[in-house]
């Protein structure tokens, strides 16, 4: 059950599991046909549930090469200013910016206001970026 645990990526100790199982049948008095698919059910659970490691949820996050532009096209507007206009339309922290709002997070960025006439300049000198 630990390599399955492993394999999914879950940040789980088995060991304490199997231990939490006992303690809890023990107290429950509990009478099973089949304990060991009652312990397989148990972990599957217990991983089901788990948190993931950093890397099992970078693994299981998807990106669509949409999102993966965008991320391009940001990083390089803040390396070195340019931004590609007529494919991304106006650039970020412009009142119409088309960049997602998730990607914007992704990079500190909080959209302007609809209604602000003037964009801001996200990457000047002194502001926080």
């Amino acid at each position: 059950m630990q390599a399955e645990a492993r394999e999914a990526g879950a940040n789980l100790d088995l060991a304490h599991e199997a231990r939490q199982f006992r303690d809890w049948w023990t107290a429950k008095d509990g009478r099973n046909r089949d304990w060991d698919a009652c312990w397989r059910t148990w972990a599957r659970r217990a991983i089901a549930k788990a948190p993931r490691t950093a890397a099992a949820s970078l693994a299981g996050r998807r990106t669509t090469p949409e999102a993966d532009r965008w991320r391009r096209w940001v990083r390089e507007f803040r390396s070195n200013r340019y931004w590609p206009t007529d494919d991304a339309g106006p650039r970020p922290g412009s009142p119409d910016c088309r960049v997602p709002p998730e990607i914007l997070a992704e990079f500190g960025i909080t959209p302007p206001a609809a209604n602000d006439p003037k964009p801001t300049d996200l990457f000047a000198q002194g502001a926080a970026a």
